[in-house]
């Protein structure tokens, strides 16, 4: 070659990640202009200052791009040397070798991406369970390489399908993994939702600052608490025995409910003022039979669903069941009449009126006024006869606001037989 061949190179150190191929050279030119189209160059780097910062030694192509592959875990300088030569030789007195240029490399640590994993792909709770907190949801969370530790991690959840009117305070991840949220009342369904975890660490030189993937999806289950609306029938002996038919919603476990051959229900409980119903036998979500216990007085129906995973959802009807051992009507020792209705603890010769008004059911409080003359107990129902108030009016105040009649009550609903009789 009549002339060396000549480049340049960056003055600055050049800052990249742990691996990398970059353009580094420029004016790349063989010599002479009589040189350029004839003569092919090549890079060497003739040293390198730190080879221990280079899992690989660094290579220069002819187009001056550098390619550097970086020790695990390495940062810091190292110094490379470097000429061009072209292949046109020295004859002559000619020159194919440039002057000695140096590079500084510098490799530089960029943010590793996040990374956690979901505990459970479900969490299930009760309609009306207000505020959930539940450490531990996400597991195994963490902000990326060694040496990241002090980054600041953030959840972000997105409601992406089902119903978001579930919750009155959206759910949320904290960077510890706890999973909270809190329902809406009287709201039950489900809500699916993705979950990505991201850091301050940034994205220079190719830094990742979120969760590598596809979003973590998780669902949160409201289970409907169970609703009862009627018990059939509605009034009992103090003895108990009678096979009740309880209907309303959501009487199912999720699961479905484990029951022996025409038998009980294992997972479906019915309580009659807090005692269990024997026998609970589901018919269907709707519907439940049992054989009420022994009691006295008005009670509440309560239905309580028992799930496989040890959660329970109950539900209850207030003063729905009426038991009772003595119920009778007629006249005190003054000659009025008493209400003389479902005297629970009076014995059979009882008939002064002294208890009078004891356990009275809804129904019977709204009809029965002047006085009862006559009552039968037939079929889960309680007829009566006497004076009453007339119709739409909750009490007689006078004696000839009030009028003979005869009323069939069952539970807490009154049907007319008879005026006047």
């Amino acid at each position: 070659a009549v002339s060396a061949p000549h480049t340049t190179l960056p003055s600055s150190p050049l800052s990249h990640a742990t691996r990398a191929s970059v353009a580094v050279a420029g004016n790349i030119s063989r010599g002479s202009p009589d040189e350029e189209v004839l003569q092919d160059v090549t890079f060497t780097i003739l040293s390198v200052s730190n080879p221990g910062l280079f899992a690989e030694a660094p290579t220069l192509d002819a187009l001056g791009v550098l390619t550097i592959a970086g020790a695990p875990g390495a940062t810091g300088q190292a110094t490379l040397e470097v000429v061009l030569h072209d292949d046109g030789g020295v004859d002559e007195d000619g020159a194919d070798t440039s002057v000695v240029r140096t590079l500084v490399v510098e490799l530089v640590k960029v943010n590793a991406p996040p990374s956690f994993a979901l505990a459970l792909g479900e969490t299930v709770v009760v309609e009306n369970s207000g505020a959930s907190v539940l450490p531990r949801f996400a597991v195994n969370v963490s902000a990326g390489e060694e040496g990241e530790e002090a980054q600041r991690l953030f959840f972000n959840l997105s409601v992406v399908g089902g119903d978001a009117q579930l919750f009155t305070v959206l759910p949320r991840i904290s960077a510890s993994g706890t999973l909270a949220f809190t329902l809406a009342p009287g709201q039950h369904g489900s809500a699916h939702l993705a979950a990505i975890l991201s850091d301050d660490g940034g994205t220079f030189f190719g830094g990742r600052d979120r969760s590598l993937g596809s979003p973590a999806l998780l669902s949160i289950r409201v289970l409907p608490v169970p609703v009862p609306t009627r018990i059939v029938p509605a009034l009992g002996k103090t003895v108990g025995g009678e096979v009740v038919t309880v209907t309303g919603r959501a009487f199912t476990p999720r699961d479905g409910p484990a029951c022996a051959p025409g038998g009980a229900c294992a997972g479906v409980a019915v309580f009659l003022g807090g005692r269990q119903c024997g026998n609970a036998t589901l018919l269907s979500d709707e519907a439940v039979t049992c054989v009420a216990p022994a009691g006295k007085g008005l009670h509440d129906v309560t239905i309580r669903v028992d799930e496989a995973d040890g959660l329970s959802r109950a539900g209850s009807l207030p003063g729905a069941f009426y038991q009772h051992s003595l119920a009778f009507g007629g006249l005190s020792s003054g000659g009025e009449g008493f209400l003389a209705l479902g005297l629970g603890d009076a014995e059979a010769d009882d008939t002064s009126g002294e208890r009078a008004g004891v356990f009275l059911p809804p129904g019977l409080r709204a009809v029965a006024d002047r006085g009862v003359r006559a009552l039968a107990h037939f079929q889960g129902k309680v007829y009566v006869g006497g004076q009453f108030a007339r119709a739409g009016r909750a009490s007689a105040a006078r004696a000839d606001d009030a009028a003979r009649h005869v009323a069939a009550v069952d539970g807490d609903s009154v049907g007319a037989l008879g005026f006047g009789l």
